[in-house]
């Protein structure tokens, strides 16, 4: 049986008026028991997630590894090349070819930089929620309240 068809059954035995002990017993036994199988599958689900979410970041750390090893052996042809003073080179089926990059902004001193180049970027406004509970709890405030709900923990 089901959770929800258990809860059904037991709510039934209790308006029941010639309800026995013994027909509420094992229902409600029957319902700890659904609990309990549920209880397992929560926690296996809890353990494969955290096995996904470890399985992720070192998936993560093996592509950032990759990445870095790749600009080091790019920056490594490049240096070379330019070293040589080679602007192409034939290596076999490939053709690798110095190519200049547009020119790009390194900032020295940012201090002596004009306020003409700096943009004002307006910030969105983000509620406080945690001081927005604080004063609720005193008082009412328009366009919000308190919402309780409950939860579970499975220990």
């Amino acid at each position: 049986m089901k959770l929800y068809e258990l809860t059904t059954e037991m709510l039934e035995l209790m308006d029941s008026e010639d309800c026995e002990e013994t027909a509420l017993a094992k229902v409600f036994g029957d319902i700890e028991a659904k609990a309990q199988s549920i209880c397992q599958f929560t926690k296996t689900l809890e353990g494969d997630i955290a096995a996904f979410k470890a399985e992720e970041e070192r998936i993560s750390a093996r592509r950032k590894a990759m990445e870095n090893t790749l600009k080091k052996v790019r920056d490594y042809v490049l240096e070379n090349m330019e070293r040589l003073e080679i602007d192409t080179l034939k290596a076999g089926t490939f053709t690798v070819a110095l190519q200049n990059s547009p020119p790009a902004v390194e900032i020295e001193d940012e201090t002596l930089i004009p306020a003409k180049y700096y943009d004002i970027i307006p910030q969105s406004l983000k509620l406080d929620k945690n001081k927005l509970k604080e004063d609720l709890k005193n008082g009412e405030i328009p366009g919000c309240h308190l919402k309780k709900s409950k939860h579970i923990r499975i220990r």
